[in-house]
């Protein structure tokens, strides 16, 4: 017969098993529990309990693909990456596996991955607009012009009513010096647009203007993107470069200050501002130039402006 110490001894070891188990979930509870608060928005609580689930189950592929998708929502590229790319190995023909680790790869600037993942995601679902979208990005940030219109033409053929798709499209024929088209597909994008729309259609018919020398349009396109929206990054930009054209230094810094204070990553603005600045604040010329070449480090479509910014900085410390 066992003591009485013996049988408390028992059954509180039986009580802190039951508690134990209650405060570790199995890899499936936790995981089923991740994904509700994934659908709720939760991204931080559904990241933290597929990390449980992985620390139970560190072979639950499931628990890795759908952390790594969290960790590109949150912004957290370089653990996604590596995450997802071991989940790819599980899940080679998964749409989302491939399209966020696309996502997460372009982040990096690691472009050509993306666009292998983007069109792995596309074999999976071949007419998704994200996808679609973030492919021709993705050929338009490495120049890959015509292959970047491609895909934009399809999102256009799928949904002749997607705004994004045209100005897409419409920046991708710019890049081509096919201006008459691109103010067509913007013209042809008016139609269909609602009014939070316009600022955007008219931020690019400015740049339109803008390129062919039509300064007196560019500013009327980018001037009623203000008005419609003052917060319009783009069309703020586009004010800035058309003024600091036009001699008018201190405007173009005022407007391209406006623009960072919406899209501080914004690479081009930090740019011009660094040249704005130049004869009237070193300093603070210096710091943009500085940040531009952080931002534009990965990107290819900067390469001129990042080889001027790195002349004029190693200039300043000389």
């Amino acid at each position: 017969m066992k003591s009485h110490s013996g049988v408390r001894a028992f059954a509180l070891a039986g009580i802190m098993a039951l508690i134990t188990a209650c405060q570790t979930p199995s890899g499936n509870a936790a995981l089923t529990l991740g994904n509700e608060y994934a659908k709720q928005g939760l991204l931080r609580e559904a990241i933290d309990q597929y990390r449980k689930a992985l620390a139970t189950e560190p072979t639950n592929a499931a628990a890795g693909r759908n952390l790594g998708i969290m960790l590109v929502k949150t912004g957290d590229y370089r653990n996604a990456v590596k995450i997802l790319e071991l989940a790819a190995e599980k899940f080679p023909a998964d749409f989302d596996t491939n399209y966020y680790l696309g996502e997460a790869c372009r982040a990096e600037g690691r472009y050509g991955d993306g666009i292998y993942r983007y069109q792995q995601a596309l074999r999976a679902r071949s007419k998704d607009p994200r996808a679609l979208k973030a492919l021709a990005w993705s050929f338009y940030k490495i120049r890959y012009y015509s292959e970047a219109l491609t895909n934009s033409r399809k999102l256009l053929a799928a949904d002749s009513k997607d705004t994004q798709a045209s100005v897409i499209t419409a920046r991708i024929l710019i890049k081509l010096h096919r201006f008459d088209e691109a103010l067509n597909t913007i013209h042809l994008a008016f139609k269909n647009s609602d009014k939070e729309s316009m600022p955007f259609l008219k931020s690019v018919e400015g740049d339109i203007f803008f390129e062919t020398g039509n300064m007196g349009k560019a500013g009327d396109s980018y001037g009623v993107a203000l008005r419609e929206a003052p917060l319009t990054a783009s069309a703020l930009y586009g004010m800035g470069r058309l003024t600091s054209q036009k001699g008018q230094a201190d405007k173009a810094a005022g407007f391209l200050e406006r623009a960072l204070r919406v899209r501080p990553e914004m690479a081009e603005a930090h740019f011009l501002l660094g040249e704005v600045l130049e004869s009237s604040d070193a300093a603070k010329s210096k710091k943009h130039f500085e940040i531009f070449a952080k931002l534009a480090a990965t990107d290819p479509d900067l390469l001129i402006q990042l080889e001027q910014t790195r002349k004029k900085l190693n200039t300043a410390r000389n």
